[in-house]
């Protein structure tokens, strides 16, 4: 099998974002490694919109476990497998600790998802 693993950016994972087959999935992962932090989603009904709609229900999600538990934050994010050295390089880029923990959460479960469909 010929088949490359997408990186943990934009420019890999960009082709998946509209897959509400493969984001659907990537939700349920997500909702699994964060299940002891209350995180719940729903899911969109056009798939052109499954990013972006699960971008802004994480996000405010994110904001409340930072504010309310900021020192469980790198737990979840060691349990996800999102490094905290990568959140600062992206919340030092552009984006605000919020948006890039979102962010990355995110795109490394999708990368999760994508991995295993590509290997089934």
């Amino acid at each position: 099998m010929n088949t490359q693993i997408p990186g943990l950016n934009e420019q890999d994972l960009r082709p998946y974002f509209d897959r509400s087959d493969l984001l659907r999935d990537c939700a349920l992962q997500l909702q699994k490694d964060c299940a002891m932090y209350g995180l719940e989603l729903a899911l969109p009904e056009q798939a052109e919109e499954t990013y972006h709609t699960l971008y802004a229900q994480v996000l405010p999600w994110v904001r409340e476990q930072i504010d309310r538990r900021g020192e469980r934050i790198s737990a979840l994010l060691y349990r996800i497998d999102v490094s905290e050295a990568l959140v600062r390089q992206a919340a030092a880029e552009s984006e605000s600790w919020p948006e890039a923990v979102t962010r990355l959460m995110l795109w490394r479960e999708l990368q999760k998802v994508v991995i295993r469909h590509l290997y089934r």
